[in-house]
């Protein structure tokens, strides 16, 4: 591990429930996480990280935590875990979960995890409507895909591969059309599940002022970010930017790029805004490029590892 971990989701035994293929953690492998890398590493806080990063004295075994995408089991099973271990994290944001017209990306996670018997079922149904109703985008994902697409994603499945191929560079907003029929066919309903998926603004005031460091990570989450155009770009890290900042009264200093996708465009959008450092969602390279492409582990990579010893 280097630099830096990355969490998303919990589950409990309440209200957040667990499903096979999740990709959730329990309130014990978050502990069991922190316990090794209190053993094994220097654990520091973001304002501490960020000073070390910017002085270019951060070493390998300097690590910070991190949690994207402002998820309500972060803040109900995880922030109070925190507080008891006198721990502080940066957590990145994006802005149009607070909207009355929310992005699919964690309604689509939780419909595919909690609708279906099993996730590949989910997969199943979705790729064969692909084949159905849009032929000319099936034959282009046959021609185009290649095995090896985020191979470097190790808790990937095959399937969560060519789904996300497909939704990323090949269908665009097509996909929308899909989820969002599958999910009127089965009673999905959104805006029931919102309050349990995501932060409220209260939530991030609270993180915000317990000490914790909040950080942009886009408007609308694009996946494919690197695909926008500049303006595009420009428009979705200012609109997080303008949010985040007024809703805590504070400046922006971090941010990491969803899906870990951008490219020189979005570097220097994020400059533009005095972003002092970003971080992406992989290892790979294990390298700091530059202070806005800090690498990240992946917190289910050191629950591998854990359980295997």
């Amino acid at each position: 591990m280097k630099y830096s971990v990355m969490f998303h989701h919990f589950h409990d035994d309440d209200i957040f429930s667990k499903s096979k293929g999740s990709g959730s953690i329990s309130k014990i492998d978050f502990h069991s996480i922190i316990d090794y890398i209190d053993q094994n590493f220097n654990l520091i806080s973001p304002d501490e990280y960020t000073t070390k990063v910017l002085n270019k004295s951060i070493v390998e075994t300097d690590v910070c935590l991190t949690f994207d995408d402002g998820l309500k089991s972060q803040f109900s099973i995880i922030y109070h875990e925190l507080e008891k271990r006198k721990l502080k994290a940066f957590f990145f944001i994006y802005s149009s979960a607070f909207s009355k017209k929310p992005p699919l990306l964690e309604f689509t996670r939780d419909f595919k995890l909690f609708s279906f018997d099993e996730v590949d079922d989910y997969y199943n149904l979705f790729f064969e409507k692909v084949k159905t109703n849009y032929q000319k985008e099936y034959s282009s994902f046959l021609y185009l895909y290649d095995n090896n697409y985020l191979s470097n994603y190790f808790f990937y499945t095959s399937n969560d591969r060519k789904y996300r191929f497909l939704i990323d560079v090949i269908l665009n907003e097509k996909y929308y059309e899909i989820v969002l029929e599958m999910m009127q066919s089965k009673n999905y309903s959104i805006s029931k599940r919102k309050d349990c998926l995501l932060m409220c603004t209260e939530d991030v005031k609270i993180l915000h002022n317990s000490g914790h460091s909040i950080g942009l990570h886009s408007h609308s989450h694009p996946t494919n970010f690197q695909s926008l155009n500049y303006k595009d770009q420009f428009e979705e890290y200012s609109e997080n930017y303008e949010f985040l900042n007024s809703l805590i009264d504070g400046k922006i200093s971090s941010m990491s790029h969803p899906c870990g996708n951008y490219n020189n465009d979005t570097l220097k959008i994020l400059k533009k805004l005095d972003i002092k450092i970003g971080f992406r969602d992989s290892l790979v390279p294990e390298n700091i490029k530059s202070d806005l492409e800090i690498p990240r582990e992946d917190h289910s990579n050191i629950l591998k590892m854990l359980k295997l010893n």
